[in-house]
């Protein structure tokens, strides 16, 4: 909190600030990287049963996921979906929208038919 004040007060006084002290926005490298942690820290606690919220929450985040680019983590909602609510129509559904998106036909095939099996009807 302190830090903006103090860049004022040298610039003001006319100190020379370092460089790195003087950069607005983290580098592109740690914003990836951290995208990366949280994307592997959801995949360990999916794997292991621990995923927050219910089926419903999940769906809606993937749709989330969806409308602004990131499939994999659309598609890592709606598996969560899945495994919350095994007979979830729609996740099925949707992730397979997903796949088909990012050019995987087999696998869209698949969710595609299994969410036709569960009784999904197109809106």
């Amino acid at each position: 909190m302190c830090r903006p004040l103090a860049l004022v007060f040298l610039l003001v006084a006319g100190v020379a600030v370092p460089a790195h002290a003087q950069q607005a926005e983290p580098a592109k490298s740690s914003v990836k990287e951290w995208k990366a942690g949280i994307k592997t820290f959801r995949l360990q606690r999916l794997c292991h049963g621990e995923e927050a919220g219910d089926a419903e929450t999940m769906l809606a985040q993937g749709e989330e996921a969806y409308r602004t680019g990131d499939y994999d983590k659309a598609i890592a909602d709606y598996t969560a979906a899945i495994r919350l609510k095994p007979d979830y129509a729609n996740a099925y559904y949707n992730r397979g929208a997903v796949y088909e998106k990012k050019g995987d036909k087999a696998k869209a095939a698949e969710d595609f038919a299994q969410a036709k099996k569960l009784g999904y009807k197109k809106k």
